[in-house]
């Protein structure tokens, strides 16, 4: 007759463990593995701007922006806008500018912010008013 404890020693203590660490080396070894018809790629930076742009300036007043942009770690990035021509980039990345009476009206303005591997384009509106106390 079978020793009931002896066999369940033996499948406890041996072939279980013996199982996982066996199973746990295949796993590991069949993913380095390369698999046909799957390109291995870097996994390029994907980033936005997270805030947003003040949607009113005043005349004689001086109007700033400053893009948070996440997502990535990279940080050399380029900021460009069009479509004001009293608005442009300071210091690398701050928008800034002071409009004028003839700037009074609203205005589409496009923020391109570029990387080395990425861009991302944010439009938007600006309504310059006149200062109001």
């Amino acid at each position: 007759m079978v020793n009931t404890k002896k066999v369940l020693l033996i499948i406890f203590l041996v072939l279980i463990p013996t199982s996982a660490v066996i199973s746990s080396i295949y796993l590991y070894t069949e993913s380095k593995k390369e698999v046909l018809g799957v390109e291995v790629r870097k996994e390029e930076c994907s980033f936005y701007v997270s805030n947003l742009i003040p949607r009113v300036a005043y005349v004689g007043k001086e109007y700033y922006y400053i893009p948070r942009i996440v997502g990535c770690e990279e940080e050399n990035f380029q900021v460009e806008v069009e479509g004001i021509g009293w608005l442009s980039v300071t210091g690398g990345y701050i928008l800034a500018g002071v409009p004028t009476q003839s700037d009074v009206g609203t205005y589409k303005v496009i923020i391109t912010v570029k990387s080395s591997s990425a861009e991302y384009i944010m439009e938007d509106y600006i309504i310059v008013k006149e200062y109001e106390e």
